[in-house]
């Protein structure tokens, strides 16, 4: 059964368009430090990849085109994943529309579109992507991931900028396998 399942999210993976497939590691979650089922979103991600594997801390991880999180921490055979709602992340972000702003974990299971111009409109249920994040080395997001839909708009007239409330379109409580993006030199 276990088997069916890593093969099934695979093949899912590899038929997707992007990120291109031949810069995907797929990678078990081994370990999920704070989480407990029902009741809490992990943080984090422990991955049976490291550096033996050419993972470098930035780089990003992904289930199918949806960005999961980003590699804060490697060792030789291990990495840590910190994931969307993991309140140390925060990058460069845009709507299908092309408003832009930063998005940021909340921590538990919140995700916010922050720092938006109040000229800007945002829309419910509208995707927010990755802008692009890599910086000279190679490490980063790529652009054009999916962060999830917004769910909620607070703007307020008063205030220098609007946000929105994210819901991710994956169930991370539920992941067993992701794919590390190692990005081509």
């Amino acid at each position: 059964e276990r088997l069916k399942k890593e093969n099934a999210a695979l093949l899912s993976q590899f038929q997707t368009q992007e990120p291109q497939s031949l810069s995907l590691l797929p990678s078990k979650i081994v370990g999920a430090p704070g989480f407990i089922p029902s009741l809490t979103t992990p943080p984090n991600f422990i991955l049976d990849k490291g550096l033996k594997d050419n993972v470098n801390v930035g780089d990003s991880v992904v289930v199918k085109n949806n960005l999961v999180g980003r590699i804060s921490k490697v060792s030789s055979y291990l990495s840590k994943v910190d994931i969307l709602t993991n309140a140390s992340l925060a990058f460069t972000a845009k709507t299908t529309s092309g408003t832009i702003g930063v998005v940021r974990g909340g921590g538990g299971d919140k995700i916010t579109l922050d720092n938006v111009l109040p000229s800007q409109n945002l829309k419910l249920n509208e995707l927010v992507l990755t802008k692009g994040d890599v910086d000279i080395a190679g490490f980063g997001i790529p652009g054009d991931l999916v962060v999830g839909k917004i769910q909620s708009i607070e703007k307020v007239p008063t205030a220098i900028f609007q946000r929105a409330e994210v819901k991710s379109l994956i169930n991370f409580a539920k992941q067993s396998i992701v794919f590390i993006v190692i990005l081509p030199e």
